[in-house]
């Protein structure tokens, strides 16, 4: 039974004086103090005979605020994760890109004949460019983003060259020859 009204930490401290205490966290010493009496409430760690320096009261203060030390961690299984999802994920993209370019092929060349031809090797080339930029740049790139970024760049390109092509059908239409019909296809077009 305890005597104390604060409870057995008092008796255990009163029963010990003159006696080592540590502080123990983690299965480590924090600090080992000798208790000089009974220690009730709010109660003062001394340090030796010369005290203990303001960095070890900072490091202590902090470690016993925290609650934990350096843990040393144990393995306790370990599991091998291969990067199969991350080649279906390519070669889905790589075949999407195959065929998205396919279908441009097949359109610029079936509405805009020899036009959608020049057209498709602007196309080629666009897209050899900026592979061989990014290759030159060692750019390194999420899954997502090659295709993201060449799908916008071959949608530009082919809406850019609908838009042309579609002003000189108009032009042509109009009476212009060839020459004329391409010089006016490129100028704004005035009000």
């Amino acid at each position: 039974m305890s005597t104390d009204k604060r409870g057995p930490f008092g008796d255990f401290t009163g029963a010990h004086i003159d006696r080592g205490m540590a502080i123990v966290m983690n299965g480590e010493i924090v600090t080992l103090a000798t208790i000089q009496g009974k220690l009730i409430g709010s109660s003062l760690i001394n340090g030796g005979s010369a005290g203990f320096t303001p960095k070890e009261v900072n490091d202590m203060i902090s470690v016993l605020r925290s609650g934990s030390l350096r843990i040393r961690p144990t393995l306790l299984s370990q599991a091998r994760v291969g990067a199969s999802l991350g080649d279906e994920y390519v070669m889905k993209a790589l075949y999407s890109a195959i065929a998205a370019f396919a279908l441009i092929v097949v359109f610029m060349m079936f509405f805009y004949h020899r036009l959608g031809m020049f057209s498709v090797v602007g196309l080629v080339l666009n897209v050899l460019i900026l592979l061989g930029a990014l290759a030159f740049l060692r750019a390194t790139l999420t899954l997502p983003r090659p295709s993201r970024g060449s799908s916008s760049t071959l949608g530009m390109a082919v809406d850019s060259n609908i838009l042309i092509y579609e002003r000189l059908r108009e032009e042509m239409g109009r009476g212009l020859k060839l020459v004329q019909a391409v010089k006016a296809a490129f100028e704004p077009r005035r009000p």
